[in-house]
């Protein structure tokens, strides 16, 4: 346990100024009926509030309610319950987290953001997971599109976006804390306190931490491939976080948010190196390290929206985000400012318009390291300055009142790697009635060449990557129909079909014999194997599928929630050689066919809660990954006593541990998911 002593003086401390108890908002949710949850409103399809029913796309809404009762500790588990989603761990701290295919620990299709704030690095094309840890007590809901959202969002939203949505501080008053502690979560604790200034003014901050044990060591499943030498698993991580927000109504025409985070962190990277005992004997496996990496940042956000008395709306946002990681490879200090306009109208009673500018500045200094003698990472230059410069406009058209919509948007953008890029997207809904929709949609997205990509070589004995600065932009062109339906007020059902057609995937190729290895205290080092590769817009191909989520309200007390997604990918490559061919065939085959989601939610007399999930996913098979279909089960029991609520989670339990990922470009190793259980107390007040 590392709790310190502070922390449970502080919370023990805390209840004995414990208010009236607020009512549980388990019961109130199970008392809602399906039309009620399917009228919840969203935001990030069309960059304003509509009905899950109205929006013409794939979404899917986590709510707060389904954060809480599924025992998840971390953003990228919580996303499992989605439809369309492949979500993997390869370490304690490392995920691959994707839509409808192309899975990779740097996940660069999928746009992700926290209140419209994006966390995508421009560095490796992904998000840095493990430093995204929310209070998530403070989450509203998660908003899950499947599909380009780029027409709106921008460039890298190829097959989703995923906006995390907090809650205002208006709705966080009084105080909350939260204690917990497990054999793989050695301990977690957070408080956060909430007022008002006033009558318009609403505030909240928090301050959280948290320490977890390292996953287990390769089993048998992947250790006789792998065979690491001194291989244990050294995963562990720990972090600090604190933040605050503020909302103010000034007046019935402006409101304001204002919101802040600062962490730091560390972790431990099981990864591999070479040393000179393994190169001198021509043996190409690498000895296992475990590197400390270390993590510091924080942000700001803003945003002041001003609604004006013809129902038009203007919205101004900005927010700057600072990033440093003291890496086992690479020391990296980030600085990203973006600023962007919105405002809506009614140019008529069945014609809406959206428009919006936005700019992004953003400076990425380096410093690369040699991992051992025989392993090095080169970067230059060792700083980026990048601009991104965008316009965007949607319009909707009531085509036949209360039936037919359509709704036609572009955005166009300019990057300082393949400069001007145009995405479209056109997309037409039915509703025959008020419990129904039909809809259909044709979009255009592209994925920006990443700094890493372009900028990097990485040299070692058994490998060699060379940069490639003449890459493309890899392009989408996305077909979708989808059915909503609300039978009655028990069950509800969302289907989505879709086909995917893209353009210039980029994939390893490769370009012949490795150089000499030369180190400073060795002549040349001539290799017997050795790959030399680099990255070119390799593949073509199509991607199509089928996602459906259901809720069935079976009793009073009892909710299902089902997801289920079927994927088919056929890639082919430009190019013949081994390398590309694998290519290829990793594309394909890194997402699961089939993958199911089954959550039951029972409220039981006393006020018990029962919650158990059930996952399947099935099996990945590629060049490098050869992982069995998996199947896991979490159960959570809740007792609520008051404004007190005391919670057992156990996670994996169908067996001891397993793994759920590979991957070769990184050095990171697999670790293995191991059974766990945890409890948890928490407090309103």
């Amino acid at each position: 346990m590392t709790v310190r002593p502070l922390w449970i003086i502080l919370y023990l401390s805390m209840i004995s100024f414990t208010a009236i108890a607020r009512g549980h908002e388990a019961d109130q949710l199970l008392d809602m009926n399906l039309e009620q949850l399917v009228a919840s409103e969203v935001t990030s399809v069309s960059r304003k509030s509509q009905s899950i029913l109205a929006a013409p796309a794939a979404v899917y809404s986590i709510t707060q309610e389904d954060i809480r009762r599924s025992g998840a500790r971390s953003i990228p588990d919580i996303l499992r319950m989605a439809p369309g989603l492949q979500v993997y761990k390869l370490n304690n701290h490392t995920w691959s987290v994707s839509a409808r295919g192309n899975s990779s620990i740097f996940s660069n299709k999928i746009l992700i953001l926290i209140d419209g704030r994006s966390i995508y690095s421009p560095f490796i094309g992904g998000v840095h997971w493990e430093n995204q840890d929310m209070l998530l007590a403070d989450i509203e809901r998660i908003e899950v599109i499947r599909g380009p959202g780029a027409a709106l969002w921008g460039a890298n939203s190829v097959n989703g976006v995923i906006n995390i949505i907090t809650r205002s501080a208006r709705v966080t008053q009084g105080t909350y804390a939260e204690l917990g502690a497990g054999d793989l979560e050695k301990g977690f604790g957070a408080i956060r306190h909430g007022g008002q200034i006033g009558d318009d003014i609403s505030y909240r901050a928090y301050v959280k931490q948290f320490e977890q044990g390292a996953q287990d060591d390769l089993g048998s499943t992947l250790a006789a491939r792998e065979q690491y030498l001194n291989a244990s698993a050294e995963d562990n991580r720990r972090m600090k976080q604190a933040g605050f927000r503020v909302d103010w109504d000034k007046g019935a025409l402006d409101t304001f948010m204002f919101k802040g985070d600062i962490y730091r962190g560390e972790t431990y990277v099981p990864a591999t190196a070479f040393d000179s005992g393994i190169v001198n004997s021509f043996i190409t496996l690498p000895v296992f390290h475990p590197f400390d990496t270390r993590q510091f940042g924080g942000n700001t956000h803003w945003r002041w929206t001003r609604t004006l008395e013809d129902n038009s709306e203007a919205v101004l946002q900005f927010w700057y985000d600072r990033y440093e990681a003291d890496s086992y490879v690479l020391d990296e200090d980030r600085n990203s400012w973006d600023i962007d306009f919105q405002y809506s109208f009614d140019l008529s009673s069945a014609t809406s318009i959206i428009w919006g500018l936005g700019y992004r500045y953003v400076d990425d200094d380096f410093h690369s390291h040699t991992i051992s003698e025989y392993d090095s990472m080169v970067i230059t230059p060792n700083h980026w300055d990048t601009e991104l410069y965008s316009a965007y406009m949607q319009g909707e058209f009531t085509l036949v009142p209360a039936k037919w919509h359509l709704t036609l948007s572009g955005r166009i953008e300019h990057n300082d790697i393949t400069g001007y890029e145009l995405q479209p997207n056109a997309r037409l809904i039915y509703t025959p009635d008020a419990f129904q929709s039909f809809w259909a949609a044709l979009s255009k997205a592209v994925r920006t060449p990443t700094m890493a990509e372009t900028g990097i070589d990485i040299i070692n004995p058994g490998r060699q990557y060379n940069r490639n600065d003449s890459l493309n932009s890899e392009k989408l062109i996305a077909l979708e129909v989808g059915y909503k339906r609300q039978f009655n007020n028990k069950l509800s059902m969302d289907s989505t079909l879709f086909l995917n057609r893209f353009d210039g995937l980029s994939g390893q190729v490769d370009l012949g014999a490795c150089a000499d290895f030369l180190t400073a205290s060795q002549p040349a080092v001539a290799l017997p194997t050795c790959e030399r590769t680099t990255l070119e817009n390799l593949l073509d191909g199509y991607a199509y599928g089928l996602e459906l989520s259901m809720d069935w309200k079976i009793r009073q007390n009892w909710l299902l929630k089902v997801a289920y997604s079927h994927l088919q990918q056929d890639m082919q490559a430009n190019r013949s050689d081994a390398i590309a061919k694998n290519s290829e065939k990793t594309q394909e085959e890194t997402s699961a066919q089939n993958s199911l989601s089954l959550m039951s939610r029972h409220n039981l007399p006393q006020g018990f809660e029962l919650d158990i999930w059930v996952r399947y996913s099935d099996s990945l098979s590629a060049p490098d990954i050869n992982l069995p279909s998996l199947t896991t089960m979490d159960i959570r029991i809740a007792k609520r006593f008051g404004n007190m609520e005391l919670s057992i989670t156990g996670q994996n339990l169908l067996d001891s541990s397993h793994p759920e990922f590979v991957d070769v470009l990184s050095g990171q190793i697999t670790t293995e998911v191991p059974r766990s259980i945890y409890g948890k107390i928490s407090w309103d007040f």
